[in-house]
């Protein structure tokens, strides 16, 4: 019996990936770097740190932990500065579903709070539960921490909550973690997302899912 939903943010809750492609490109141009925007969209949901030194090594280049943490920071600053994105239209309506068949809910994000804050307004970020982001847990994904983190806020048994994912390591962190969880294609073909149990075209189509599986 669902009982909970967890939302991915990038991908998930806003098409934000345009804008966090755009802030790598500004960091790493400058230094000789590529920002490859595949590498980004395959790694999305884990730390970004991690996600700057996938695209380093995909052109040769290791980056070590402390070089990446720093370009993730200037990443995030330039991030802020550009994004003007909202969330999916949609989210609205989810979020009314849930209240009328009482699931509680989370985001569990490898981004930072300011990140979700800047994106998410205050009203509609409060009718989340619980808000799961990078610090919130010690490993992120592909492990299950975030969610297993998310479940445990939310007073929730694993088996009882639903993801929403957009990447293969986030699909993987919700199997992990022993979750049903249904893939968007809002950022990767179907091809890159088979470790779904569903993958659905549009949040338009998560809802119609959702509302089958309460029947």
């Amino acid at each position: 019996m669902i009982k909970a939903i967890i939302f991915d943010f990038d991908g998930v809750l806003a098409f934000t990936i345009p804008f966090h492609y755009a802030a790598w490109q500004r960091v790493l141009q400058p230094r000789g770097l590529v920002a490859d925007e595949q590498v980004m969209r395959l790694h999305e949901g884990s730390p970004a740190f991690r996600i700057v030194q996938a695209m380093a090594r995909r052109h040769g280049v290791e980056l070590d932990d402390e070089t990446a943490k720093q370009y993730m920071a200037e990443r995030n600053e330039i991030f802020l500065r550009i994004c003007d994105c909202k969330p999916y239209p949609e989210i609205a309506s989810i979020l009314n579903f849930c209240d009328r068949h009482q699931l509680v809910r989370a985001v569990a994000t490898g981004t930072t709070l300011a990140n979700v804050q800047h994106v998410i307004e205050p009203a509609l970020l409060q009718r989340f539960q619980v808000v799961i982001k990078q610090g919130d847990y010690t490993r992120g994904k592909p492990y299950p921490d975030p969610f297993l983190v998310a479940a445990e806020r939310l007073g929730v048994a694993p088996d009882s909550c639903v993801v929403v994912e957009n990447a293969p390591f986030g699909i993987e962190a919700a199997k992990s973690a022993g979750m049903f969880c249904i893939a968007l294609t809002t950022t990767l073909a179907r091809e890159h997302l088979s470790q779904a149990d569903v993958i659905l075209e549009s949040h338009a189509e998560l809802l119609k899912y959702l509302e089958k599986m309460v029947l």
